[in-house]
């Protein structure tokens, strides 16, 4: 293959571009299986330039329906571990029925629900005890609450992630879920949101196994900004003295400072 011929698209202006591009191509494919006659390139480039202000070329809107030169596939196989083929001709041959199931598969793993259950405080956690039997044998009662989230990550964080193959910057740790798909979690070094206000960007963005996302969040843990080395209040916390793993993106050193005057070793 000509790799000259296509160009990767410059998404990273919008952290959702791929994501929701994604969803926009799997539904034009949809409509040109039941019949309908719609451009595949102008409405990737429609939707790209009106919906999401990026402006591609014809050659950047082919590569993404390119087989082995797009970030559709690349995408898709890091959400649901699974090969996705972009062609409209290969789901043509394949069917609408086969085509939907997919489609309904990769949504069911991206839109994973995880369920929560835990007892409550210790002070809800003695009532109950107080309240049971008392002769030793029985067990107190708990109370036990649900909690619904969505388990969804952004294009750019799955972007990350299968950067590093999800395997922690750390540690290198990662594990393989029921699904078949590798699990890892992307840290903000400067968190999002309340007075923090990080953004959402490579730059203030890491690739970590739960453990050591824990450590960071909670200030355990921090990356020294010139060494890359890992500082740590307990120095028998997890890969103490460990360089941080940086060779595929770079981190600002803004914000691993910002972690470390406004994050580490602060009590929550």
């Amino acid at each position: 293959m000509n790799e000259a011929r296509f160009e990767r698209v410059q998404w990273r202006e919008n952290p959702n571009a791929v994501e929701l591009g994604f969803e926009f191509y799997l539904w034009i494919i949809e409509k040109r299986l039941r019949g309908e006659r719609v451009s595949m390139v102008q409405s990737l480039l429609d939707y790209f330039q009106q919906e999401l202000q990026i402006n591609l070329r014809h050659t950047q809107a082919r590569g993404l329906m390119h087989r082995d030169s797009s970030v559709f596939v690349d995408y898709a196989k890091a959400v649901c571990g699974q090969e996705f083929i972009p062609g409209v001709q290969h789901w043509e041959e394949a069917g609408l029925d086969s085509f939907l199931e997919w489609r309904n598969r990769f949504f069911m793993v991206r839109d994973a629900v995880a369920v929560d259950f835990y007892v409550g405080d210790e002070e809800d956690l003695r009532g109950e005890m107080q309240r049971s039997d008392g002769d030793g044998n029985t067990p107190p009662h708990r109370r036990m609450r649900e909690d619904y989230r969505i388990v969804r990550d952004t294009g750019l964080s799955k972007f990350m992630k299968s950067t590093y193959d999800f395997q922690c910057q750390i540690c290198s740790f990662s594990f393989r879920m029921p699904s078949g798909a590798q699990y890892a979690e992307a840290h903000h070094v400067r968190p999002l949101g309340g007075r923090h206000a990080g953004l959402d960007i490579e730059s203030n963005m890491m690739v970590l196994c739960p453990t050591h996302h824990a450590l960071m969040d909670f200030g355990t843990i921090a990356v020294h900004p010139t060494s890359m080395a890992i500082i740590s209040i307990d120095n028998r916390a997890l890969d103490y003295g460990r360089r941080l793993a940086v060779v595929r993106h770079r981190i600002n050193p803004e914000f691993l400072e910002y972690h470390l005057d406004e994050v580490y070793d602060k009590i929550h």
